[in-house]
Order: structure tokens, then sequence, then C-alpha cells
């Protein structure tokens, strides 16, 4: 019933619409031969789409938004921003899987206090069948908690002044390529220059394409100047160009 619900509200069909390459094969290479898979859904990226082409159950705007929300509660898509689930204090929200049936374990808040609780429920969803699993969550947070500060312990100081000191010199790194790239964008509106100049007023063609031309050096070194003084409130001792 899960998947039949969701395969409604990802069709297009359903907002209105006509679609024709949804889903595309990939090939990519294991263990020195390629491996093919077909049926990937691909994203706003369909080979036709006609909008309007029938009357929907849902606006297409509405389609949109419905499209953008699950995307969002998407735990196993790259990039997704929000999480379903991710308001409350659950800290392994998103991580955990079951070890029977290997699908992502759901977050629940009860009580109060916000008591959070994680069970597979995927089975049921999918399939009508019985949870796997369900525990609270408290001391198996606690136990991570613990480990995470054991391991950090002692080197903790350590590893923060050395990631400043990393953060540091990429920002140095950067503001001398700017310098670096600042001087060549000069070079290159001096030349953009002396090329008009030189050039016979009587031939309006060839000096509108180099006044154009040097105009847009000029704006590349006012962007990269901009770019320097930034760089140089971050690093003061760094003076660029």
């Amino acid at each position: 019933m899960y998947n039949t619900i969701l395969q409604v509200l990802v069709n297009p069909v359903f907002g209105g619409a006509y679609a024709f390459g949804k889903t595309e094969s990939r090939t990519k290479v294991v263990n020195g031969r390629p491996k093919k898979t077909v049926g990937h859904r691909k994203i706003e990226e369909w080979g036709v789409l006609i909008k309007g082409h029938h009357p929907g159950y849902i606006t297409w705007e509405q389609f949109e938004r419905n499209q953008k929300l699950l995307g969002e509660n998407n735990f196993m898509r790259t990039g997704s921003s929000r999480k379903a689930g991710r308001g409350g204090r659950g800290l392994l929200t998103g991580l955990l899987r079951c070890r029977r049936c290997g699908r992502m374990l759901y977050t629940y808040y009860a009580g109060r206090g916000d008591l959070v609780r994680y069970m597979c429920r995927g089975l049921r969803i999918v399939h009508g069948g019985q949870s796997c699993i369900s525990f609270a969550g408290a001391k198996p947070e606690q136990q991570i908690v613990n480990e995470i500060l054991r391991a950090v312990e002692g080197n903790a100081v350590e590893a923060a002044i050395l990631a400043a000191e990393r953060a540091e010199n990429q920002e140095e790194s950067r503001t001398q390529a700017l310098s670096l790239e600042l001087e060549q964008a000069r070079y290159q509106a001096r030349l953009a220059e002396r090329r008009y100049e030189s050039a016979d007023p009587e031939n309006r063609l060839v000096a509108s394409e180099l006044e154009a031309r040097w105009n847009a050096a000029l704006r590349r070194v006012a962007d990269l100047e901009e770019a320097c003084l930034s760089a140089e409130r971050v690093v003061n001792d760094a003076p660029c160009g």
C-alpha cells in the first residue's frame, strides 16, 4: 500500500501533466566489468513534460510542492535539507538500520519530556507485517555520546588548534591566489585598452567589439578587487594585490 501511494504522489499524471523519460538506465564498472541497471528515477530531467495535458487531481503547483516535501523527508537522498523527525532531540535519527530487514529505523517522540524511541516499521508499512524491533533511545544515545567523548578525550584541544591552523592556511592560500588572479586581470585590462586605442575609429564594428572587451576586462578587475578586500578582512596580514 505504501509503495502504491508513493507511486501515485510522484507521478506527474496526478498533477495533470504528461511526462516521458522519467527513468533512465545507468552503467558502472564493477570488478572490471560494466554493470547496467534500469529504472532510476530522473528528478526534473524528464525527456518530455506537457503541463495541463489533462485535468489533474491537484494543481501542478501543489504537485511540485509535494515533490519538494517528499525530497526533504527522504533520508537516502544526497544533499537533502530538512528531515522527518529531525525537530526532536534524537541523536541517531536517520543513522540506524534494522539488523533483521536492513530498513531505516523510524523516530518517535512521546511524553512530556519528548522521550525518543526508534522503531522499524518498514516491513509493516510496505507488506503489512509486524514491526521488527522497537526500543527507547535514551541508553543507546548515552552510550554513543560516551564513546565519542572517550575517542576525543585528550586530543580535542590539539585537534581544534590544528583545524584552526588549517583554516588560516587555506584563507592565506586563497588570498594569494586572488592576488595573482587580480594581477593577471589588470594586465589583460591594460592590453585591452591598448588594443582599443590603436583601433581605427572609422571601423566602428571592430572598435565596438574592442571596447566591449575592454569593459569586460575592467569589470573583471573590479570583481577581483572586491573579492580581495573581503579576503583581507579575514586575513589582515596577507595583503592582496
